[in-house]
């Protein structure tokens, strides 16, 4: 009997889409019997006018995050008030469960965002449909409650801090596994690669510090400010910039004066070689960014985060000593110059330090645990 698995993301930052293709990857790299596998964008694809274009919408949101993404956040950050928020949107939230329940029939269902958590959930209710339900929680630390809602039969989280808030907001301990945030297998297979050697290959100097400025897959965060500042410092170093998704940004970026050897990227696939072929980065606090650091050994300059849901990853970072938290220009150039000073251990310390929070194999941890909640096995080669 055929085992189909159904995967459900969305396009809204936080990594929910790297995820879900992280665990489809390494769901596909076994020789699985009898075993489908389906990834379902359950907004772009499913949710009415305006939800279906919150991808389009979520960079706005979260550059007036303070004004408009913060309080909604925090407001309805309760068990109570997600499920009366759910409540609320019910009329609408449930015939897109009801179509997704019923176009793509499941034996299993790993939800990788927690905005159609508790629909789907009531939506099988209402329809008696017994498919187990799971969710992989993409949020490094600060969790919403909007990702805990009761009935799950596993919720996977990436760190002990995560674990700890799903158990306050009432999920039974024995149903939450630490499992780390899944990421792609190429930082696993690049982490430990020569930089020399990568740099080459991306046509970089090869001999030179490399720093590696982002701000996710939408350009977010303050990067051209922060690349003016760390070119003004003098220091003899290249510096790689990924404007992701912004072509204002990266037109911009374009077109400036540079002093310094620098390599300009719009969205691409290819951060993990980006990472591999870097020194340090400079980064908003995004989990899979934090995560995908981590597990390549980079120090990571915090130069930003999304009030709310990124909070906990500046403290995993800082208090795991894999990196510092510079929300001004001025102070990621001040730290740029003590890590790169002559003789300084700084760079080599926090780099240690962002090695042993690694957890690169996550997505294959996810995946082993899917496996089991659906019965699937791994035949013979």
């Amino acid at each position: 009997m055929t085992r189909r698995i159904l995967l459900l993301m969305a396009d809204t930052g936080g990594g929910h889409r790297s995820c879900a293709e992280a665990v489809l990857e390494s769901l596909r790299r076994r020789n699985l019997e009898d075993c489908q596998f389906e990834m379902v964008d359950i907004l772009g694809g499913y949710a009415p006018f305006p939800i279906n274009k919150l991808d389009a919408l979520y960079p706005s949101m979260v550059r007036f995050s303070q004004v408009t993404w913060e309080p909604g956040y925090r407001l309805t950050n309760t068990p109570e008030r997600a499920r009366l928020l759910m409540r609320t949107a019910w009329p609408i939230a449930q015939k897109t469960a009801r179509e997704v329940l019923v176009s793509h029939p499941a034996d299993l269902i790993v939800s990788f965002h927690p905005l159609y958590n508790y629909a789907m959930l009531w939506a099988k209710e209402k329809e008696k449909n017994d498919t187990p339900m799971a969710t992989v929680v993409t949020d490094m630390a600060s969790i919403h409650a909007m990702w805990c809602a009761p009935g799950m039969v596993r919720y996977m989280v990436p760190t002990e801090q995560a674990a700890r808030l799903a158990n306050g907001y009432g999920v039974s301990r024995d149903k939450i596994d630490i499992t780390g945030l899944p990421i792609s297998q190429r930082f696993a297979e690049l982490a430990g690669r020569p930089k020399p050697e990568v740099r080459r290959n991306l046509d970089l100097e090869p001999d030179l510090p490399t720093v590696l400025l982002m701000g996710g897959g939408q350009g977010l965060g303050r990067i051209y400010p922060i690349a003016r500042a760390l070119a003004s410092t003098k220091l003899d170093f290249q510096l790689v910039i990924v404007a992701g998704r912004n072509p204002t940004l990266k037109l911009q970026l374009q077109l400036a004066n540079w002093k310094i050897p620098v390599r300009i990227f719009g969205f691409t696939r290819e951060i993990p070689v980006l990472m591999a072929a870097s020194d340090i980065l400079v980064s908003k606090a995004g989990p899979s960014t934090v995560a995908e650091s981590f597990a390549m050994g980079l120090p990571m300059i915090v130069s930003g985060y999304i009030p709310g849901q990124e909070d906990g990853n500046v403290k995993v970072v800082v208090r795991g000593k894999a990196g510092v938290y510079a929300p001004k220009p001025k102070l990621i150039a001040q730290m740029l110059r003590e890590w790169l000073a002559q003789g300084s251990h700084a760079l080599a310390e926090y780099s240690e330090a962002a090695r042993k929070l690694g957890r690169p194999y996550a997505a294959d941890r996810v995946a082993d645990i899917i496996c089991e909640l659906v019965g699937c096995r791994e035949t013979a080669r």
